[in-house]
């Protein structure tokens, strides 16, 4: 068995997919010992020109081609596909630290792990870094509930590598054609996971656009972001009906409590009028969805949940003629 299979799904992104693949081919790992899935997604652009450019003397580049169906569709046919013993998601237009996927390897080797995090950089189209996180357990291996508790995940799956047999084991496949897709991915698998540790090491170096989903103001693509919470929201709140263990009981509805305040907090942010939050609580409470009793990690969203949410909801309106750059 290979040890790693690396997942790159590429649409429109002929101007980062060699840098972001050389940064894979030219690390430390031995080429027989990897793969590098990519996925075609469909993309109308040069970007599979210069992946074909690579294979030649590459030959550990594997090319699946797919009509589009997002990144989440692209990244479950690489899951499927896979053959080495753990996945890494890679997207196409982030890079990877230099020599750092053997490391990777050893350590998820030694410790038999499920899942091993690492640091991400954030950084802008001229290469400055503008923010950073990192985890550690200084190599001590926690269950995922425990992980959570005592060190608390980022939300997204390109900071990680899994073992293919407990993805594949777990059924752990990506929700299709939504924005929040890592959040329930990861959700499930922390639910699941036995053996988790975390490293400090800055390897994931996520480019940061000023198109992303956080920033637009498309308002269709706002309003898809809200339904895709609530679509999240529905899908964790039928693993706590089928769950009686306190402590994933109490890590379920942390994650359903983080998803309702984010979803009124993305509509305030996105000058949603206080009619239409109105409305939006009173359908999450005659779904039964407006579960917002437990406390969330983020200090600005917790605070947010008790004194608004909780307490003075109407306060919504007035929050909503305070300019957006003063809100937290």
């Amino acid at each position: 068995m290979l040890l790693l299979s690396v997942i790159v799904p590429v649409y429109n992104v002929e101007k980062y997919i060699s840098s972001c693949l050389l940064s894979i081919l030219e690390n430390d790992l031995d080429p027989a010992e990897y793969e590098i899935i990519v996925v075609d997604d469909g993309s109308p652009d040069k970007s599979m020109e210069i992946v074909n450019s690579l294979t030649g003397k590459y030959s550990n580049i594997k090319i699946h081609t797919q009509k589009n169906s997002g990144i989440s569709g692209a990244r479950n046919s690489g899951i499927r596909l896979a053959k080495g013993k753990y996945i890494l998601f890679v997207d196409s237009d982030d890079w990877l630290k230099e020599n750092s996927l053997k490391n990777l390897i050893q350590l998820s080797e030694k410790y038999n792990l499920e899942i091993l995090e690492f640091g991400i950089e954030n950084i802008k189209n001229d290469l400055s870094v503008v923010g950073e996180f990192s985890n550690s357990t200084g190599y001590s291996i926690l269950n995922g509930i425990d992980y959570y508790r005592q060190v608390r995940y980022v939300n997204s799956v390109f900071n990680k590598i899994y073992k293919n047999e407990f993805i594949k084991k777990a059924e752990l496949f990506f929700i299709e054609k939504i924005y929040v897709e890592d959040f329930e991915f990861n959700t499930r698998a922390f639910l699941q996971a036995r053996l988790v540790i975390a490293i400090p090491d800055l390897i994931y170096k996520y480019r940061q656009s000023p198109n992303s989903i956080t920033r637009t103001k498309d308002t269709n693509r706002q309003l898809k972001m809200i339904e895709d919470h609530i679509l999240v929201l529905k899908e964790t709140y039928k693993l706590v009906l089928v769950q009686n263990e306190k402590s994933k009981l109490e890590f379920l509805n942390e994650r359903i409590s983080f998803l309702v305040v984010s979803i009124f907090f993305l509509m305030l942010k996105n000058n949603f009028s206080y009619n239409e939050m109105k409305t939006m609580k009173k359908r999450l409470q005659v779904d039964g969805l407006y579960l917002i009793s437990t406390p969330v990690h983020q200090k600005n969203k917790d605070l947010f949940r008790r004194t608004i949410l909780l307490k003075n909801f109407s306060l919504l309106a007035i929050l909503n003629k305070v300019p957006k750059n003063l809100l937290p």
